[in-house]
């Protein structure tokens, strides 16, 4: 058939949106032993949506490998190829496509590649990552890129269980966990500023990073006080 063209596509309709499966998974309408097999054992399934910036889609970089690599851990593995606009403004090209793959089946999304920390949210009770910032990088050496963490999902078949954050902290290509009590600003400072990328979605994070309800405190009312003038000046 014709070969993908990127400037094709990010014109194209919806009909230009699809999956693609390792080749080995692909059995053109023929029955193998291997597809037989995975009718009978059924795998955790994963969407790669390669990154690109909304201008382009790298599947040699970010495509390809990732899949090969969450196939041989055992998941069925999928790449997402999409069309790019040239008129997206961020972050709603990013919101519409995490939104959709949650509105399709998906538990829970993790973006990366950003370089930073984003929101979270929950969209339908499903949890949305939006960027879990840099981990091993080959430019970090600073107090802004190097500032990140981990997350500790736990999920049943039930849905969503709970979330912790793991504060890191990257210096000249190393990934150090960062303890409260040896580096108390920059724990703190991760864990302030997660929260003040999730709070406007309901989200907070403890001193210990433990998901929480963000409650919004409210704002206390300005005292007015009321001086009485002396006797003397009233007469």
């Amino acid at each position: 058939g014709e070969s993908w063209n990127l400037e094709k596509e990010s014109a194209g309709g919806k009909d230009k949106v699809f999956l693609i499966a390792p080749a080995d998974r692909k059995t053109d309408g023929k029955s193998s032993e291997k597809s037989a097999a995975a009718e009978t054992h059924k795998r955790p399934a994963v969407i790669i949506c390669p990154g690109g910036g909304y201008e382009e889609v790298c599947f040699s970089g970010e495509g390809t490998p990732v899949m090969q690599y969450m196939e041989a851990k055992g998941y069925c593995a999928f790449i997402l190829r999409y069309r790019v606009g040239r008129d997206g403004v961020y972050p709603a090209p990013q919101e519409d496509l995490s939104r959709a793959l949650i509105d399709s089946g998906a538990d829970i999304v993790v973006g990366a590649h950003p370089h930073t920390l984003q929101p979270i949210e929950f969209y339908n009770g499903k949890p949305i990552f939006y960027s879990i910032g840099n981990l091993i990088f080959w430019h970090v050496d600073d107090d802004i890129d190097g500032l990140t963490c981990i997350f500790d999902i736990t999920i049943d078949k039930d849905g969503f269980k709970s979330l912790k954050l793991y504060p890191l902290f990257i210096k000249n290509y190393k990934v150090y966990l960062l303890d409260k009590e040896e580096d108390e600003q920059r724990y703190y400072q991760i864990i302030d500023l997660v929260n003040e990328l999730c709070n406007p979605n309901g989200i907070a994070f403890d001193d210990d990073g433990n998901m929480i309800e963000y409650v919004p405190q409210e704002e206390p009312e300005d005292e007015v006080v009321v001086t009485e003038p002396p006797e003397s000046e009233a007469a």
